[in-house]
């Protein structure tokens, strides 16, 4: 039986890494969060904020701009309207303080600019010049789509890194470090920086812990191989040809192995955001429940798009 609601997807013309990681835990969720873009019930968008800003603030820092005026970048961006707990820009200057005092992370990598032949960000979209966005084929019907925070060098070694800025309250903590270490983000970029002739040695996860009191930084290496590189590409083409051909029959099955953790071994405890929706047959009888917003990166993907298919046609 169809899916209900398929009117509801929003058309788009590219995969991303994390929409095959959300496929791969439950194509449902795939379907109503990253397909029809609604919002996770439930989910802070004040965190989300915070980490937008502070990706945008945090390189400046790395490129030696003092804490105190690379948090005026941060105000640019953030809504005050968001102001709760931890998440408000008291705690990002607070961050920001400690990435500066850090000279284990500042004085060891220097970022560097996006490699020539690469896409960039409009200045319009409010993204860091450092960012480099990707396209990459993998053979499916449609292009892998995503960005990377920075590239940095090593400057005792040389040698060139990709950087993943992750602000969370757990940063720090050996859970956190661990789940990196087989992760489709460590893994895929490399992959696209590849992609486009950068002999990166691996992924730097820059973690930063969300307090205002006590505000710390992390810097994990993860060394990614050859094989690492191939067991990523073989996975998204896996998830990929199973979404498109979901999206063709137009059928989203509900993975009930997914809904909380504990049915596959982790501690129980967390469940899916949108578990209510699949206890019920037809999850449109509980659309008033959902909320959706067009992305500020639509607009900026659409722009990319536009100049790789004039510069490759």
């Amino acid at each position: 039986m169809p899916t209900p609601g398929l009117e509801h997807i929003k058309p788009r013309q590219w995969l991303s890494i994390s929409t095959l990681a959300e496929y791969a835990r439950c194509p449902r969720k795939a379907f109503l969060h990253a397909m029809c873009r609604f919002t996770n019930p439930g989910e802070t968008k004040a965190a989300m904020d915070f980490g937008t800003a502070m990706h945008i603030a945090t390189p400046l820092v790395l490129q030696g701009v003092p804490a105190l005026k690379a948090h005026e970048s941060f105000l640019q961006y953030w809504d005050t309207n968001n102001n709760i707990r931890d998440y408000n820009p008291r705690t990002a200057l607070a961050m920001l303080n400690s990435l500066e005092a850090n000279h284990s992370i500042t004085k060891l990598y220097t970022p560097t600019p996006p490699p020539e032949g690469t896409l960039q960000f409009s200045p319009e979209s409010g993204r860091s010049p450092l960012e480099v966005p990707f396209f990459i084929d993998l053979g499916l019907k449609l292009p892998l789509f995503g960005w990377i925070d920075l590239i940095v060098k090593n400057n005792t070694t040389s040698d060139l890194w990709v950087v993943d800025i992750k602000t969370s309250g757990r940063s720090g903590t050996t859970s956190f470090s661990d789940a990196f270490t087989i992760h489709p983000q460590t893994y895929g970029y490399c992959v696209a920086m590849r992609a486009h002739g950068l002999n990166v040695r691996g992924t730097l996860i820059l973690g930063g812990k969300v307090s205002g009191s006590q505000p710390q930084w992390s810097c994990e290496p993860y060394y990614i191989r050859d094989d690492q590189m191939e067991d990523f590409t073989s996975w998204a083409r896996l998830q990929g040809e199973r979404l498109l051909a979901d999206w063709h029959a137009g059928q989203w099955t509900k993975n009930i192995s997914a809904c909380t953790a504990y049915p596959q071994h982790y501690t129980y405890g967390g469940k899916c955001h949108f578990i209510e929706h699949c206890k019920v047959p037809d999850w449109t009888t509980l659309s008033h429940m959902l909320s959706s917003q067009p992305s500020p990166m639509d607009a900026e993907i659409q722009r990319l798009e536009k100049r790789l298919s004039g510069t490759t046609s």
